[in-house]
């Protein structure tokens, strides 16, 4: 080598090794980096503050940096991101009242989901490699298509048959195509095992905080304010009853809260959940609603019966139940013999005691609320007529007001089902229910295997079969709010962890493996959480092993060094393949 290229290289290397020693010195330090920039960060917001509070215009400086807080958060955390915007669509963030009219029909409840989509599209679109999703996954996906596909054609009919506005169409049909939406878009994103957990505590916290609020307003201990958002409250039997869209967030949270205090795999959650599933349970008791009871009852029996009785594979998990619900039923009938040796009379009158009886009370008189209802249901039948299968389309009581329904409209909240059927006829509402029924079949089929996430497959079966049995009379699968909290409850549910199938290729797709003594270099490279990690090949000296992030290195799989060869590599990874799908199967 030259003498001046040996010099120029001496230099090189001084200059490296002298930079190195600056940053262990802290010379030139990250951490200090790091600090110069939330520093200059922290005095451009209080400048920018300053500045907003001189001129008048602090609003539009707290939206601008809400707007940022939630676009970092969007980046960092998506399961905190999901879960505060489905409490926003719910209008259950204290302040924030989601339900006031922004543009025309256009609500901020409307913005807030539309940010939600395209938040989902954009982390679609930055992904590394597409996302599959798992096999009950693509199952809802398919239903959600034929369901936004059916949307779309009765919006269309109703547009050239009743001569109505895309405008006022769509206003009216948002909470369906907002569902079907969702339910196409989510379950293809990428969610961590720390997203799953962070979005359930998000959606906990914020009906925990609920809950304690609308209990406390029903027993007369004091006013809800700004807390929570009520549509309207009626005094009843000594309570007072708080008619809230976060009421359909509570009956999922018991659910959930309840399976998890029986059948979570760790101590810790099983004692964190009891108290959250207490509170729910008043919450639930409070609000009166004789629907949210029946349903409840039925679908904790008949899916805990399902599981004890019926699934044949699922021997651990019925073990497990039949033991913890000896325990939970001896308590209950010991609570209740204390009460009634306390207080005998207690059992014989109170609000929960006439709401029960009035049940039997208003079928046999048909009176009561059931009177009024059964009124509505004649009203709609005649003006259905023989348009049961299509309906009559998205008909606002602005555009043909109906003589004899409350409001004009076809819609109703306390007639469920036929908020569907009056619009998009039995077709629309069998779309609307066919992939909640799906995700129930897969909840109670893969309860069978063994899986951390059990307790969410079983507070899933039971959340879904309440729904069902109390969306005759409840619009929780009908309103905009309840199908938003459906959908993100749907897509937990078949995500590839939850479903029972972890190590499912819906996480790491299949890549070009790379050759041997490439993995130096792709482990010296940072990637996203959320971007694929490559497969590698880690050689021995008389073979290889083969190592994915799905496996892991306690599921290597030895491979000859002739099997590397482009045929060889190729044939074997067909067989594994096949011989994956038969063990999932």
């Amino acid at each position: 080598m030259p003498p001046q290229e040996r010099n120029i290289g001496s230099i090189g290397r001084a200059l490296a090794l002298g930079s190195a020693a600056a940053v262990r010195r802290g010379g030139i330090s990250n951490r200090s980096s790091t600090t110069a920039v939330i520093a200059g960060v922290a005095v451009a917001l209080l400048a920018a503050s300053g500045w907003a509070i001189a001129e008048g215009r602090m609003k539009t400086f707290a939206i601008a940096v809400a707007v940022l807080l939630l676009g970092r958060l969007a980046l960092a955390h998506r399961g905190v991101f999901i879960g505060l915007f489905v409490l926003a669509a719910m209008n259950g963030i204290p302040v924030l009242n989601t339900s006031r009219y922004l543009i025309g029909h256009f609500t901020t409840q409307d913005l807030v989901l539309c940010t939600l989509l395209l938040t989902v599209l954009g982390w679609i679109a930055m992904d590394a490699n597409p996302y599959r999703p798992s096999f009950a996954g693509r199952f809802v996906i398919g239903a959600a298509t034929l369901l936004f596909t059916w949307c779309v054609f009765t919006a269309a009919r109703t547009m050239v048959s009743n001569h109505v506005g895309i405008t006022a169409t769509i206003a009216f049909a948002r909470n369906y195509l907002y569902f079907a939406v969702l339910l196409l878009l989510l379950p293809r994103v990428r969610l961590a095992t720390r997203d799953l957990h962070a979005l359930l505590a998000t959606l906990t916290a914020g009906v925990c905080l609920f809950a304690l609020v609308q209990t406390a307003t029903a027993v007369g201990l004091g006013n809800p304010g700004s807390l929570i958002h009520v549509g309207h409250t009626l005094h009843q039997d000594g309570l007072t009853r708080v008619y809230a869209e976060m009421t359909d967030l509570v009956t999922a949270g018991l659910a959930l809260s309840l399976a998890a205090s029986l059948l979570a795999p760790q101590r810790s959650l099983r004692i964190a959940a009891r108290p959250v599933a207490l509170l729910l349970f008043v919450s639930v008791v409070v609000q009166l609603t004789r629907a949210r009871w029946i349903g409840l009852i039925l679908a904790f029996v008949l899916v805990t019966l399902w599981l004890v009785l019926y699934s044949a594979n699922s021997v651990a998990i019925a073990k497990v139940l039949r033991k913890r619900m000896v325990v939970v039923v001896g308590g209950i009938v010991l609570i209740i013999a204390a009460v009634l040796l306390i207080a005998p009379g207690l059992f014989s009158g109170g609000p929960f005691i006439e709401r029960i009886t009035s049940i039997f009370s208003d079928i046999e008189s048909s009176g009561g609320t059931l009177a009024v209802r059964e009124a509505v249901t004649k009203t709609m039948k005649f003006y259905l007529g023989e348009q049961w299968i299509g309906g009559l389309g998205f008909l606002s009581p602005s555009v043909h007001y109906f003589d004899g329904l409350p409001h004009g409209s076809i819609e109703d909240p306390d007639l469920g089902v036929l908020n569907a059927i009056m619009p998009m006829g039995a077709i629309g509402a069998a779309l609307i229910y066919l992939p909640v029924v799906l995700t129930l079949i897969m909840c109670l089929r893969r309860s069978a295997g063994p899986s951390r996430y059990a307790w969410l497959r079983y507070g899933g079966a039971i959340w879904i079969v309440a729904s069902l049995t109390s969306s005759v009379t409840l619009v929780t699968l009908f309103s905009t709010s309840g199908l938003a909290l459906a959908a993100v409850l749907l897509t937990v549910l078949v995500d590839p962890d939850v479903a029972g199938n972890p190590q499912a290729r819906a996480r790491v797709p299949a890549r070009p493996v790379p050759r041997v003594g490439e993995w130096q270099r792709m482990l010296a490279t940072r990637s996203s959480p959320y971007r694929t990690e490559p497969t590698f090949v880690s050689a021995a000296a008389s073979g290889a092993a083969i190592l994915t992030p799905a496996s892991g290195i306690g599921d290597a799989i030895p491979v000859q060094r002739q099997d590397l060869s482009a045929g060889g590599w190729q044939a074997f990874m067909r067989w594994r393949r096949r011989a994956r799908r038969r063990f999932q199967r």
